[in-house]
Formats: structure tokens, C-alpha cells, sequence
């Protein structure tokens, strides 16, 4: 039996979400979210929180150029 067991890292939880409003004309807006919740180390919070971030503007990217292409509902129909 050896004494060299290592103890296990500290998990954290990184979140990031943001809410943009987008004028769609005529004293209209769609308010869009994104938000995304990702399981780390401890010691990689820094590392996962740059991804988490990446994540929701990309998420917030794609919705936003489907709702100005005319797709409203995330599946194409509107």
C-alpha cells in the first residue's frame, strides 16, 4: 500500500450568459439570450470562463443573423 495517493481537484461550475436586444424595425425588438454553464478544476476557472464567453457570443452571433434572415423560431420556419 503506498502513501502517494494524490486527493482529487476542486470542481467549480464557470457561467456566462448575456441578453442582447435587436431592433427589428417598426417599434420593434426581439430580446435574444444565450448563456452556457460548463464543469471545471479549479485551477482551470480562468481557461473555461474565455470559453464559456466564446460560447455565448458565438451562440448570440448565429441567432442573430437567423432572426435578421427572417427566422424567427431557431428552426428555419417562421
Amino acid at each position: 500500500m503506498s502513501n502517494d495517493t494524490k486527493t482529487p481537484e476542486q470542481i467549480a461550475k464557470v457561467r456566462a450568459g448575456a441578453t442582447m436586444t435587436l431592433n427589428v424595425g417598426n417599434y420593434e425588438s426581439i430580446k435574444v439570450e444565450a448563456g452556457v454553464e460548463l464543469p471545471c478544476a479549479t485551477s482551470e476557472v480562468a481557461e473555461e470562463f474565455k470559453k464559456a464567453w466564446a460560447e455565448v457570443y458565438r451562440q448570440l452571433d448565429v441567432r442573430i443573423a437567423e432572426i435578421r434572415n427572417g427566422r424567427r423560431n431557431g428552426n428555419g420556419n417562421n
